[in-house]
């Protein structure tokens, strides 16, 4: 029997720092195990008495690993380090089963438990309220250090090559103190050492499938961004659900809707395989942004024997390559500047006119060039309006400012204008790319279609966009979608009434319940600031949750640097709670501008960062603190997030209150705020001026249940 192998973040992090030649050891160890992890013949392994599914295999002299084996064939890679570090996670199993009850250690352990997250804060209330006593302290600096000190490490904790030779000297906890270091060096090296999640916390951690042993030398060699998460039952059964479909499911932040998706996608390709005579059916998978695309392409890399049976790309770019080929040139594409000019153009013609060209002028006048252009990209060509006619009968789902039929007639002469202006000028606007797109798709211009099409964070496309992507599938029962209305930060006028009757997913929508990222307290804190206002889709907010920690800590702060330095501090006492290191750490901030100072203060304080700009790649891995506005941080997670600056004219950003836009701006802010909470899976800091707050912060101090207000210093 070949066991399936799965692991934890916490043993993903100690074999990352082994020494390379450990690392080898440990990867033929891993080998072994998968074939026999219960060989009791072996003088390596070793059944635990205080927990009858954990093991441990011994690695070399000084190093072991730690696991547990499950009788549904699974092996869980737990931790992996010294015989010291080990040792000190085994020795708190007696005092566990002692406080919480007998079989707890393997309920939690087990990846299908259903243990609950209070049982596992009870005993992280028991493990915190215990102090050090006088006698471990005073033998802390005796012991050798729980983990070995090697270039290698220092480089990845991006440690000054000037300290290398004093830290890799450094044997004892008494060496380290002594050695003269920097505060921050020692605080980044003292807390690789020493900051190691023991088992109840492990239990927390979520479970990722390790298809191939040789994929943890790639991961530890930056090769490879991360691993799948192992799916629960719930999720298992949407992977395989109305295969013919099409099919959308719908969860909130962090319920492993792309994961899904991607497990979807073996299962087309396996299940079409086997009733096609071994033929592999083609799939495409696609979604909103390039990063999103580029995660997705690496782990399916991990999940398909080939990757390249699958088209992995954005629906734009798809677009574009159509558009492109059929005309035989690559089409010039408008931006915002070009949609202003053409506002400009519009306007500039009107007032030249009279009688009803102007009165229409008139009719416009208190409506901001970015509602305009909302309105032209979002509802007319989003929605693939095409007459007046149609543009007044729409329903205008999700814009806040109703517009009567004068109105409509005026924007729609606007829209005219500005389509002769964008023609004049050789211009497509996306949208319009997009339609050209599904016309030569569906004239038979472009004849390559697909098997399957699967749509990740389908809420942030147009009508348009998702047309495209029913007549790129050879057969609409072949489309599967994911979605979370509450996280779109881009998409206006969206109805999901108006996609379920386009694409018959009436009674083929499913919804995820689970949430794997968020804690409870972080998760329930961002739910309940959109439901005050009854904004986003109150469907996925019904929840249950693994996790569970303290609640959003909110700071009120004199000064930009009052607020700075509190953050510092902050992320030192989280990082230490959760035993990570700057890596883990991500800063949103809500305008570009605004990361430069956040990018000085911390460089002062010579914290490994950097500053992450919109398109950039993501290196999740590189043990630096990450700066970037919360747009860019769509689709991604951090254990722990920081969002300062949530001033008044920041966060939201400044709003006309006349404007006719005024209330779908303030709910799309909203929904950006929402956006950057649900990013953060263990700790939620934000910082405010408490002389200057944000209209966001005077309402969450209504909700003292759900934010922890901190008071000034």
């Amino acid at each position: 029997m070949v066991y399936q192998l799965i692991l934890k973040p916490t043993f993903l992090n100690g074999f990352s720092g082994l020494p390379r030649d450990v690392r080898k050891r440990a990867l033929r160890a891993v080998e072994g195990l998968q074939a026999d992890p219960s060989n009791t013949r072996s003088k390596n392994i070793e059944k635990l008495k205080h927990a009858k599914r954990l093991w441990t295999c011994r690695v070399t002299d000084n190093y072991r690993l730690l696991y547990s084996i499950h009788p549904s064939g699974i092996i869980q890679l737990i931790d992996v380090g010294t015989h010291q570090h080990i040792d000190r996670v085994i020795e708190k199993l007696p005092r566990i089963e002692e406080k919480i009850g007998p079989g707890i250690i393997d309920d939690v352990m087990d990846p299908r438990s259903a243990t609950t997250a209070a049982q596992i804060q009870e005993w992280s209330a028991v493990q915190q309220s215990r102090p050090m006593s006088p006698q471990e302290s005073d033998r802390a600096d005796e012991e050798l250090l729980p983990m070995e000190i090697t270039t290698d490490v220092l480089q990845r904790l991006g440690i000054p090559e000037v300290y290398h030779m004093a830290l890799v000297d450094c044997v004892t906890a008494n060496d380290l103190l002594s050695a003269g270091l920097p505060e921050d060096v020692f605080e980044r090296v003292y807390s690789w050492l020493y900051s190691h999640p023991d088992v109840m916390d492990i239990a927390q951690e979520p479970n990722y499938v390790l298809s191939d042993p040789e994929d943890l030398s790639r991961y530890a060699d930056g090769d490879l961004l991360g691993f799948l998460l192992l799916l629960d039952a719930e999720q298992e059964q949407l992977v395989s659900y109305a295969l013919q479909g099409p099919t959308l499911v719908k969860g909130g932040p962090g319920s492993g809707k792309s994961t899904v998706a991607l497990y979807r996608v073996r299962a087309l390709l396996e299940s079409g395989q086997r009733h096609s005579q071994g033929m592999t059916p083609r799939v495409l998978f696609t979604t909103y942004t390039k990063a999103l695309v580029g995660a997705s392409r690496q782990l399916l890399d991990q999940l398909l024997d080939d990757s390249r049976m699958v088209d992995v790309n954005t629906l734009d770019s798809i677009a574009h390559r159509i558009v492109s080929t059929v005309e035989g040139k690559k089409p010039d594409l408008a931006r915002y500047q070009d949609w202003e000019s053409a506002l400009g153009s519009a306007r500039l013609a009107f007032m030249q006119q009279s009688g009803l060209e102007y009165q229409l002028l008139g009719e416009t006048s208190r409506l901001s060039d970015e509602y305009l252009i909302d309105e032209m990209q979002w509802v007319i060509e989003g929605q693939g309006i095409e007459t007046l006619e149609e543009y007044l009968a729409v329903q205008r789902v999700g814009r806040s400012h109703a517009l009567n039929p004068a109105m409509r007639r005026a924007v729609w002469s606007i829209f005219e204008h500005v389509r002769g202006y964008f023609q004049a000028n050789h211009l497509l606007s996306w949208n319009m790319l997009r339609r050209r797109a599904v016309d030569y798709v569906r004239r038979g211009d472009w004849e390559e279609r697909y098997d399957y099409v699967i749509v990740d964070e389908a809420q942030d496309l147009t009508p348009m966009g998702l047309n495209l992507c029913v007549h790129l599938c050879a057969n609409p029962t072949g489309l599967f979608l994911t979605a979370d209305a509450s996280q779109s930060i881009y998409n206006k006028g969206f109805s999901w009434r108006r996609v379920h009757d386009e694409l018959r997913v009436t009674g083929r929508t499913r919804i995820l319940r689970r949430n794997y990222r968020t804690t409870r307290q972080i998760a329930e804190a961002a739910h309940m600031f959109l439901l005050s206002a009854k904004v986003g889709d109150s469907e996925v907010f019904d929840q249950r949750y693994v996790h569970a920690g303290p609640l959003p800590r909110v700071f009120g702060a004199d000064s930009e640097m009052d607020g700075f330095e509190w953050l510092y501090q902050e992320l030192h006492r989280a990082m230490r709670e959760i035993r990570q290191n700057w890596g883990s750490v991500v800063i949103l901030v809500p305008k570009n501008r605004l990361a430069d100072s956040v990018l000085s203060f911390f460089s002062g304080k010579q914290v490994p960062v950097i500053r992450i700009r919109r398109d950039e790649p993501v290196d999740l891995a590189d043990g630096r603190a990450k700066i970037m506005t919360m747009h860019s941080a769509k689709g991604l997670e951090f254990p722990i997030v920081a969002v300062p600056y949530m001033d008044e004219g920041q966060l939201p950003r400044d709003l006309d209150p006349d404007d006719r836009g005024y209330q779908e701006k303030l709910a799309e802010q909203r929904r950006l705020f929402y956006v950057a909470c649900t990013r953060a899976m263990r700790r939620l800091l934000l910082i405010y001026d408490r002389h200057n707050p944000s209209p966001f912060i005077k309402e969450m101090e209504q909700m003292p249940d759900y934010w922890d207000f901190v008071a000034s210093r």
